[in-house]
């Protein structure tokens, strides 16, 4: 919500929102590194957590059939290092059980 509210508060108009992105480019051109911020940052973090999460729920119920609701929402709340943990076991746990030991 607060993000919401100050990207309100900010917005540039369109020529003046190109005219930035342009000077950022040129920038991270220059400097060799790209500019994002600590919002894109998060948001490409919290990205990468749900769309390991939704692939981790998609192996299970491939190699498992459909999941519990405990189960779904035990891999939607988990931190990404348990995700990764979870992700190798997938290859060779027998059940569910076998995955979160």
């Amino acid at each position: 919500m607060l993000l919401r509210f100050i990207d309100w508060l900010i917005r540039l108009p369109r020529a003046l929102e190109r005219a930035l992105r342009q000077e950022l480019a040129e920038l991270e051109e220059q400097t060799k590194m790209s500019y994002v911020t600590s919002w894109e940052q998060l948001a490409r973090e919290e990205g990468e957590q749900r769309g390991e999460a939704k692939a981790l729920l998609r192996l299970l119920q491939v190699k498992f059939g459909p999941m519990t609701p405990d189960i779904e929402s035990r891999v939607q709340t988990a931190e990404p290092a348990q995700l990764d943990v979870w992700l190798t076991r997938i290859l060779t746990a027998a059940t569910p059980e076998d995955l979160f030991r």
